[in-house]
């Protein structure tokens, strides 16, 4: 009776190292049974049988030895899922994902700050590519200079499309740092954290630590971004530090120097003319509350000029083809080319579908009202 309690206990440690050490602990058992004077062979269900016993014997043996391995089977199952699980946790190897030639870093799943930063790298600093310089550029930027002259109450120095001043970075480059990156630099990370905290939760059953404060910080980042995407619609957006003007361009090149500046590659396009004005003529960061509110108010001033011309010419314009070319097929025509016109210009202008609807319909009753007048 020892001998098959014996036998019986073999099998279960043979199905434990299998579980724990695959193929190398299979080959090692191989080695381990053998019992003088018996002839065994291995069953399906890698229980070992002795021939030598009765067969009742050997059925009771390989029910209490299957019986075993069930018992053992969910616990091995899963510290097997975990201990895997952990060893890919805090596995250095990762799979490397896209990069360029230069730069290559791996996730790290406890602090995926250096993979972020490396992840946005490219898009952190930009050189800036010199304004247009052709005449009907130079003629916009004698009209800007004027406008200041107005706003500021004194003459101002012209301001050049271009300079050729050194400065510590190069000769006379310019560049253009966006902090709208940075945050959106930052939502990466946040995000990465959250599904680590995630997969943790789904695996362990259980809460894990600081999951609520991280969901918190990654709402409460795409709310800030998008307010910062709201802010770039400004006269000036704040969240540019950008070399156009000319205490920026001081300020970003004195933090960064001829090496960095050579490594930079990705090339933008100028917003507005360089500002090489002299250190007194500068203005505020964000302006100030005067200029703020005239700014304002001269572009709100434009555009209602725009809406006022626009409006009247599609007015005007089939009134004037209707009566000079008095005709049924010439209303038409027009009718239907200036209602398609409006409502493609609605839809361009509008956000809301019925308000595009409601606008192009009363256009277009409009025009029929005119249709009847001119074709009696």
């Amino acid at each position: 009776m020892s001998v098959y309690h014996d036998v019986e206990k073999e099998g279960c440690r043979t199905s434990i190292a299998e579980a724990d050490h695959g193929d190398e602990a299979a080959s090692s058992r191989s080695r381990k049974r053998s019992y003088s004077g018996d002839f065994r062979r291995e069953s399906p269900g890698d229980v070992y049988i002795n021939d030598s016993r009765p067969s009742s014997t050997r059925s009771v043996r390989r029910d209490r030895s299957a019986s075993c391995d069930r018992e053992y089977n969910s616990s091995i199952s899963s510290q097997h899922v975990r201990s895997s699980f952990d060893s890919r946790i805090t596995e250095s190897d990762q799979t490397p994902l896209p990069r360029n030639d230069r730069h290559t870093m791996h996730l790290d799943r406890d602090d995926p700050g250096d993979w972020a930063v490396n992840h946005h790298l490219p898009n952190l600093i930009a050189r800036l590519d010199e304004p247009d310089t052709s005449f009907i550029a130079s003629k916009l930027n004698y009209l800007s200079t004027k406008i200041r002259e107005i706003q500021y109450g004194r003459k101002l120095g012209p301001t050049p499309m271009s300079t050729s001043s050194t400065s510590a970075s190069g000769d006379g480059v310019r560049f253009r740092i966006s902090f709208a990156e940075v945050q959106r630099m930052r939502i990466r990370k946040l995000q990465s954290q959250l599904v680590r905290h995630v997969v943790k939760m789904r695996l362990n059953g259980s809460e894990s630590p600081g999951w609520e404060q991280k969901l918190e910080q990654y709402i409460k980042a795409l709310q800030d971004h998008d307010y910062m995407e709201s802010r770039s619609k400004s006269i000036r957006d704040p969240f540019l530090a950008t070399g156009e003007y000319g205490v920026d361009n001081y300020v970003l090149n004195c933090n960064i120097d001829s090496a960095l500046a050579k490594d930079i590659t990705k090339h933008v396009d100028s917003l507005r003319p360089w500002d090489v004005r002299p250190a007194g003529a500068h203005d505020p960061i964000t302006g100030t509350r005067g200029s703020n509110v005239a700014k304002t108010w001269y572009r709100g001033f434009k555009e209602r000029i725009v809406i006022a011309a626009a409006g009247g010419a599609f007015l005007v314009g089939p009134m004037w083809i209707m009566v000079l070319k008095n005709g049924l097929y010439a209303s038409l025509i027009s009718t239907t080319a200036f209602v398609a016109a409006f409502g493609i210009l609605m839809a361009y202008f509008l956000d809301e579908a019925k308000d595009v609807l409601a606008s192009t319909a009363a256009y277009a009753a409009v025009l029929v009202v005119f249709v009847g007048t001119s074709n009696p």
